[in-house]
């Protein structure tokens, strides 16, 4: 079908439409952005996911490592 979707997922790789990646990405159904300045999650602030969200989400994951990390609550408040 057309749009985006996450094919497979291995440590350090991410594969959309049978694709791998190895940067950060923001996918959504049309579009599929890399973002390879963003290596931790300490890097997305208000302004970037400011610019990154142009239209209402239905999910948001976030893909931090092997442990996990909650987005700062002054981003969180964004999303709702």
């Amino acid at each position: 079908g057309d749009g985006n979707t996450i094919t497979a997922y291995h440590p350090g790789v991410i594969q959309v439409n049978h694709t791998d990646y190895n940067a950060s990405l923001f996918i959504t159904p049309t579009d599929l952005v890399e973002l390879p300045d963003i290596t931790l999650l300490a890097e997305i602030d208000h302004t970037r996911l400011t610019e990154l969200i142009t239209q209402p989400l239905q999910v948001l994951l976030i893909g931090t490592g092997t442990a996990q990390q909650p987005l700062a609550p002054d981003l969180s408040v964004m999303l709702y």
